[in-house]
C-alpha cells in the first residue's frame, strides 16, 4: 500500500509540474479553444450554447463548439466564481490532467499491479501532447478521464467486485458522459454495444442490469442534448456535420482516397504517427498471441483495443492533425507496458524491459521541457501582449475582432462584434457584420494576420495602428 501511494504520488507531481508551468503561455491560446471559451462565456449570460457577433446579437454555436457540458460547465462555472480569463479556464484543464493520471495510475494498479501502473502512468505524465492537448480547452482529455473511469469499471464488473447495479449505473454514466465530450467519441457506441451483447455472460449482463446502465448511459446524453442543441430542430444534420464535415476536401485539397493515402504515409514518414503504430502493433501482436492459444482477453482490453482501432480510422478521413489519434495513444500506453511484460517472463530480462520504459520515460520528460510542442511557446508572449492592449481601452471601446475567437478572451465586457471563418463546414459566423465593418461602425479592428488581404475590402475607414503576437495580429484604428 506504501508504494502504491508514493506511486501516484510521483506520477501526481510529474503531471502537476509540466501541466502547471507557464499555464497561459503554452501552448498558445487558438481559435478553437477560442470559440470553446466564447461558449463557455455566453452560457453565464444565455444559459445556451451561442456565440456573440454583435453588442446586441448572438448565433447558436451547437456546429462549432464541438465539445460538450463535461467542458463547458466547469469552465462557465470558474468564470461565475473567479471571473472570465484564460487562466481561470486553464486551472479546470489542470485539474482534468491531474485526475485522469489518478484515475489512469489506479485503473493500471488495480489491473497489472504496482510496476506496469507506475511506468505505464509515468510514460503517459511526461507524453508532451498530453500538455499540447490538455492544457488547451479541447475535449480529448477530460474524454480520457472517464474512458478510463470506464474500462475500470468494466474490469470490476468482469471480476464481480462490487454491487452490479451501482456498477452499472457508474458505467453508463461513464460511457454517456465520454460521449458527451466530444461528437466523434460517439464511435464507442457500436463497440460497446456489440461487447455487451457478446460478453453478457461474462459480464453478468441482465435485463435488470440493462436498465440500470441504460438509465446511468441516458443521464448525460440527455444533459448533452439539453446543454448542446436547446432550440435547435436540425439535430440530425448537426451530427452528419460532425462525421463528415464539408469542407474538409477544400482545406485539404484532396478527394477522400487521396486524403487517406496521405494519411496513412504519415505513420511511417513522421514519427507521432509511428511512435502510434509501433506501440499499437505491440498490443495488437499480443492479443493475437492470446487468442491463438485460446486465452481470454479481457473485456474492458476488448472495449479499449475496439475504440483505438476507429479513432485510427477516423484520423485517416481527417485533414491529418495528430490532435485526432491523441487519445488512441493515451490509451495504448498502459496496455503496451502490460503487454511488454507478459512477453517477457525471466527476472533478468523484466528488469531490461523496466529500463527501458524509465529511459523512455525519461526521453519524454527531456521532450516535453525542450523540443516539443509546448516547449516552443514557453516564451510566448501572445497572453501578455492581448492583455496588456486590452486593459488600457477604454471601457466604451466597439471592438471588432476578424477570425481572431481566442482574441475574445482576453476583451472586457460584451461591446464586440466578430467575423470567423469555418473552414471545415465551408461556412462563417459573423457574416451580417461585415457589411458594418465596412461602414466603419466599430472603432478598432483585430484581425487575424493570415486575413489581411482577404479584408482589406472592408477597412477602407479604418488605418493600420500596430501588430500584436509578433505580428500574428493586426490592429486597425477608425480614420
Amino acid at each position: 500500500m506504501r508504494m502504491k501511494i508514493l506511486g501516484l504520488i510521483l506520477c501526481l507531481a510529474v503531471a502537476g509540474i509540466f501541466s502547471t508551468y507557464k499555464l497561459t503561455e503554452s501552448p498558445k491560446t487558438w481559435f478553437d479553444e477560442g470559440i470553446f471559451l466564447q461558449v463557455a462565456r455566453n452560457v453565464l449570460t444565455y444559459g445556451s450554447s451561442v456565440l456573440r457577433v454583435s453588442p446586441t446579437d448572438v448565433v447558436p454555436a451547437q456546429l462549432y463548439a464541438t465539445v460538450g457540458f463535461p467542458v463547458i460547465a466547469p469552465i462557465s462555472l470558474s468564470f461565475h466564481l473567479f471571473g472570465i480569463g484564460l487562466l481561470q479556464a486553464r486551472v479546470v484543464m489542470v485539474g482534468y490532467i491531474v485526475l485522469l493520471i489518478a484515475v489512469c495510475y489506479l485503473f493500471v494498479y488495480r489491473t497489472w499491479g504496482f510496476r506496469v501502473a507506475l511506468l505505464s502512468t509515468l510514460i503517459v505524465a511526461t507524453h508532451a501532447p498530453l500538455y499540447g492537448n490538455g492544457k488547451n480547452v479541447l475535449g480529448e482529455v477530460p474524454g480520457l478521464l472517464f474512458f478510463f473511469l470506464l474500462l475500470s469499471i468494466l474490469y470490476r464488473l468482469e471480476r464481480r467486485d462490487g454491487p452490479a447495479r451501482v456498477l452499472w449505473i457508474c458505467g453508463g454514466l461513464a460511457a454517456g458522459t465520454f460521449m458527451a465530450t466530444k461528437p466523434n467519441f460517439f464511435l464507442l457506441a457500436p463497440i460497446l454495444g456489440l461487447v455487451a451483447l457478446v460478453c453478457r455472460k461474462r459480464l453478468g449482463l441482465t435485463w435488470e442490469h440493462f436498465v440500470c446502465g441504460a438509465l446511468g448511459f441516458l443521464v448525460p446524453l440527455v444533459m448533452y442534448v439539453l446543454t448542446q442543441f436547446a432550440g435547435t430542430s436540425s439535430i440530425g444534420e448537426i451530427f452528419t456535420s460532425y462525421s463528415n464535415p464539408s469542407g474538409i476536401q477544400q482545406l485539404t485539397g484532396l478527394a477522400l482516397p487521396a486524403l487517406v493515402k496521405k494519411n496513412l504515409l504519415l505513420f511511417v514518414q513522421q514519427s507521432t504517427p509511428a511512435y502510434l503504430l509501433l506501440t499499437f502493433a505491440t498490443w495488437v501482436v499480443y492479443v493475437g498471441l492470446r487468442i491463438r492459444r485460446k486465452i481470454q482477453i479481457p473485456v474492458h482490453e476488448v472495449v479499449a483495443l475496439g475504440f483505438v482501432a476507429v479513432t485510427i480510422a477516423y484520423f485517416l478521413k481527417m485533414p491529418g492533425f495528430f490532435r485526432y489519434f491523441f487519445v488512441a495513444q493515451i490509451i495504448t500506453f498502459p496496455y503496451l507496458v502490460a503487454s511488454l511484460f507478459a512477453f517477457v517472463q525471466r527476472r533478468q530480462r523484466r528488469y531490461a524491459v523496466t529500463v527501458i520504459f524509465i529511459a523512455l520515460a525519461v526521453f519524454q520528460a527531456y521532450q516535453t521541457l525542450f523540443s516539443s510542442f509546448v516547449a516552443g511557446y514557453y516564451r510566448n508572449t501572445r497572453t501578455a501582449e492581448l492583455t496588456a492592449y486590452f486593459d488600457a481601452l477604454p471601457p466604451s471601446t466597439h471592438m471588432f475582432f476578424y477570425h481572431a475567437p481566442e482574441a475574445v478572451t482576453f476583451f472586457h465586457g460584451e461591446h464586440y462584434s466578430q467575423y470567423f471563418k469555418v473552414l471545415y463546414y465551408n461556412d462563417a459566423v459573423g457574416k451580417a457584420q461585415l457589411d458594418r465593418l465596412r461602414a466603419g461602425a466599430p472603432d478598432i479592428v483585430l484581425m487575424s494576420a493570415s486575413m489581411a488581404e482577404e479584408a482589406r475590402p472592408f477597412l477602407a475607414k479604418y488605418r493600420e495602428d500596430r501588430t500584436l503576437d509578433h505580428g500574428n495580429y493586426l490592429i486597425f484604428e477608425r480614420k
